[in-house]
C-alpha cells in the first residue's frame, strides 16, 4: 500500500518457537499467541513505576484475555487483576499479576513480579525488546 508516496509494508508478526509452544501446553495452556511486541520505555523498567504497560491499542492479539475475563478478580482497591506466569526467553518463569486499569484508552499492566523480571534479566537499560511471553 502507498500513502503520501510512502510504501507501507505489512508488519511481520513472528511465530513463537515450537519449544515455547510445547512448554505452554505442558503447563496446561491451550493457546500460545504473541500478545505485544514493544520497545521498553523508561517507565517500564523504573523502580518508581514497577509496572509494564500493555496499551490495548498496541496489542497484537486484540482478543487478549477476552476469554479469560472470568479469571480476573477484583482486588481490595476494586481493580481487576489476574495471576499469570511469564516465561522469559532463557526459560526462567516468573509469577506476575496483570491488572486492567480503567483509563480512557484502556490499558493492562503487568505489576506484581515485574520489577523482579527487570532486575533478573538486566532490563534496566530501556529501549530494548521484551524477551518474554506470557
Amino acid at each position: 500500500m502507498k500513502v503520501n508516496n510512502v510504501v507501507l509494508l505489512p508488519e511481520i508478526v513472528p511465530d513463537l518457537p515450537a519449544e515455547f509452544k510445547e512448554r505452554i501446553q505442558n503447563l496446561g495452556g491451550t493457546m500460545a499467541t504473541l500478545v505485544i511486541q514493544k520497545e521498553l520505555e523508561a517507565t517500564d523498567v523504573s523502580d518508581d513505576h514497577k509496572r509494564l504497560s500493555l496499551p490495548r491499542g498496541k496489542l497484537k492479539d486484540k482478543e487478549f484475555l477476552s476469554g479469560d475475563k472470568k479469571a480476573f478478580r477484583q482486588n481490595s482497591k476494586g481493580v481487576a487483576e489476574m495471576a499469570a506466569r511469564l516465561i522469559a526467553e532463557n526459560g526462567k518463569e516468573h509469577e506476575i499479576d496483570i491488572r486492567e486499569w480503567n483509563m480512557s484508552k484502556g490499558i493492562y499492566n503487568v505489576v506484581k513480579g515485574w520489577i523482579d523480571v527487570v532486575s533478573t534479566h538486566g532490563l534496566g537499560e530501556f529501549g530494548g525488546a521484551l524477551p518474554a511471553m506470557f
